[in-house]
């Protein structure tokens, strides 16, 4: 299959792209400023918050895998989501866009995805923002798109705190409760959503982990 990824050289993207490398994916990797160099795959700088990035010729790709985000500057990351939707809609491209538990706000207790969101952040609105972008255009022309909802991320070099803990020989300490998930299960989750791309599934789904 051949797939886009933006965002590539990010936490997800990089380990994303490392693995779906090790199989017969054509990978296109964009980046903004942090290139990486896997081989057999091609790599693209290019700053896609800017409107001419509307005109990239993507019509050879099956799907775009769309995590980039610029955390200092969520309009900026909106504007990426616009541009992106743009060329997957010119070109009849399905999408998965990462989008984040966030969009709950603090809401305490249980909710799925027919909770209304109610984000309480600059980036959980503007990631609400994004998906009704692609929930809009997506839907108009008809075509296959799935929001991943995940909730914190972790894995081998997660975050600076987790380094931090682990050099300390410490635990984290939180204030509050969390979900979490492993970086090996979102690898896994964009696989098999790559195996149904083009099998009419599409919508939002809130990723977290499963308890017993």
């Amino acid at each position: 299959m051949r797939v886009v990824i933006t965002g590539a050289s990010g936490y997800i993207g990089y380990n994303l792209t490392r693995a779906l490398s090790e199989s017969s994916n054509e990978i296109l990797h964009i980046y903004h400023n942090d290139p990486i160099h896997l081989p057999g795959n091609k790599s693209i700088s290019v700053d896609l918050s800017n409107i001419v990035t509307r005109s990239m010729n993507l019509s050879d790709y099956d799907v775009i895998i769309h995590l980039a985000w610029d955390y200092h500057n969520n309009k900026a990351s909106i504007d990426m989501t616009k541009n992106i939707v743009n060329i997957g809609v010119k070109y009849e491209i399905p999408l998965i866009f990462s989008s984040s538990c966030s969009v709950y706000g603090h809401k305490g207790g249980y909710f799925d995805e027919e909770t209304t969101p109610s984000p309480s952040t600059a980036y959980g609105k503007s990631k609400l923002t994004s998906e009704k972008l692609i929930e809009n255009r997506y839907n108009e022309a008809g075509l296959q798109y799935f929001i991943i909802r995940y909730s914190t991320i972790y894995g081998k070099n997660a975050s600076v705190i987790k380094k931090w803990a682990d050099l300390l020989n410490m635990p984290m300490i939180i204030d509050r409760y969390i979900n979490i998930i492993h970086i090996n299960d979102v690898i896994e989750l964009n696989k098999d959503l790559l195996e149904i791309t083009g099998k009419g599934i599409k919508g939002i789904f809130n990723i977290i982990i499963k308890h017993s």
